[in-house]
């Protein structure tokens, strides 16, 4: 059952300095911790979690009248929030209680058991602190005769401390198939091989802390704009730019699909951001975000009956609508604690019993990364960001006729559109067989890439 906590405070405060001067503020904060009651004997084995986390905004602004026709706005806000997820066997040293040697003590193993309920998480714990975003716009109000003009900027600044250890204590897998001691055998049932104490496969990891930042800059002007008295026209004119998202201490991973890869001689490269040259960024900067705005409103022929409005406006999207996680594009950093295998590949057999041989691996991050050679079955799939993404947008428009009918009574039509360019899709494979190379046998070696098991790239952008 799913247990929910939650607090929130309010406050406002607004001062007159002046007649020309006005200070407002707003404090809010929020507190929110949800859970499970288990059923289960031992609650760390919940495969649920529990999450505490709690926020607040800080919002000030400042209002100046410089002269009658000349307004200033400025507004600062800060938001600070922060998450942890968590298993209810989070550092009570369950491996050891459990009797299990040779892994970490940080939290209950999960272990996956052929056609059963998992016992313990995949996600153990995962703390999220802190969650930021800052804010700083500056508008000027101008009214000059027939006009009435805005203009400023917008600057924001995010950032997000992201440590993910959805395994640290690791996950063991119970099969039908069970690798024995001294051959292959088969119980034909997962509890079986969990009762033996023979797992299939292990896998834990220690990834780094990924500290992610980015900024967002715009400016834009607007003019309203009363042409005559039976006209208005609204123009303006906005220009905004989505920084790519960097990482402290550069973890991060690209794909160069045209460089000659050192272990398979074939293209596609795996590049490391700061390693031997190479960008920092996901992607390149895409400065030509411009997005005209323009409207009008108008009674024709003197008539105080009818009114014909219309709009047309670019607006961009956000560089990374889709949701496709920056973890994603982190390969190769932290650690991953794995059974060595022998020479088929197949895990090397232990039992829970025994001190589990867990190797910790440490990748070297250069061209040879997660490649294997030609021939041999890829075991690395690839995630990048396409170095040349451009900034999704939308047109959107509408033209509409207004009739009133009576004094009560109005009659309107319209049309409506919207037309988007460059949006973010699903994630793609670059790593399809082209159909005139199928065969009926093996098809890695026809790969672009068969060095690799797949190459995504994330959230592509189409036309």
């Amino acid at each position: 059952m799913n247990v929910v906590d939650r607090d929130n405070v309010t406050a406002k405060a607004d001062y007159n300095l002046s007649n020309a001067h006005k200070l407002s503020g707003r404090f809010l904060w929020n507190r929110q911790d949800s859970g499970i009651r288990s059923v289960y004997a031992i609650p760390a084995a919940e495969p649920g979690t529990t999450s505490i986390g709690d926020g607040w905004n800080l919002l000030g602004s400042w209002t100046t009248i410089l002269r009658p026709t000349l307004i200033n706005e400025l507004r600062a806000d800060g938001v600070t929030r922060t998450a942890l997820i968590f298993t209810q066997g989070v550092g009570l040293n369950y491996p050891t209680k459990l009797g299990l040697q040779g892994i970490p003590d940080d939290a209950f193993p999960r272990f996956n058991i052929n056609g059963y309920t998992a016992l313990g998480s995949n996600q153990q714990r995962r703390d999220q602190t802190p969650i930021q975003q800052g804010q700083f716009t500056d508008t000027m109000t101008w009214i000059k005769g027939t006009h009435s003009i805005r203009f400023g900027t917008d600057l924001r600044r995010s950032r997000n401390r992201d440590y993910r250890l959805q395994l640290a204590s690791g996950a063991f897998t119970f099969s039908k198939a069970i690798t024995g001691l001294t051959g292959r055998t088969t119980t034909g049932n997962g509890v079986a091989a969990l009762l033996l104490g023979m797992p299939s496969a292990f896998q834990a990891a220690k990834p780094p802390v990924i500290d992610r930042r980015s900024w967002y800059v715009s400016g834009f002007i607007q003019d309203d704009w009363q042409v005559a008295s039976n006209l208005v026209l609204n123009l303006g004119l906005r220009w905004e730019l989505d920084t790519p998202f960097g990482t402290q201490d550069n973890i991060l991973n690209g794909f160069d699909p045209n460089a000659i890869n050192p272990v398979s001689r074939t293209p596609g490269v795996v590049k490391f951001a700061g390693v031997n040259g190479y960008p920092s960024s996901p992607h390149k900067i895409d400065w030509n975000n411009f997005a005209p705005r323009v409207g009008f409103a108008w009674k024709p022929f003197g008539s105080s009956r009818t009114v014909v409005r219309g709009a047309f406006g670019i607006f961009f999207a956000a560089p990374y609508d889709g949701g496709t996680a920056v973890t994603s594009v982190t390969l190769g950093y932290g650690d991953s604690l794995v059974i060595p295998t022998d020479q088929d590949g197949a895990t090397i057999p232990f039992r829970l019993r025994d001190p589990i041989p867990v190797k910790i691996v440490r990748n070297t991050l250069d061209d040879s990364y997660g490649a294997v050679p030609a021939g041999t079955t890829p075991t690395t799939a690839i995630n990048f960001y396409d170095r040349n993404r451009a900034t999704g947008y939308s047109q959107q428009m509408n033209l509409a006729v207004q009739r009133e009918l009576t004094g009560s009574m109005m009659a309107e039509l319209g049309y409506l559109g919207n037309l988007s360019r460059k949006m973010a899709g699903a994630s793609l494979s670059i790593n399809q067989v082209r159909p005139e190379l199928l065969t009926a046998g093996a098809n890695q070696s026809r790969r672009p890439y068969p060095q690799f098991s797949d190459v995504l790239m994330n959230l592509p952008l189409w036309v």
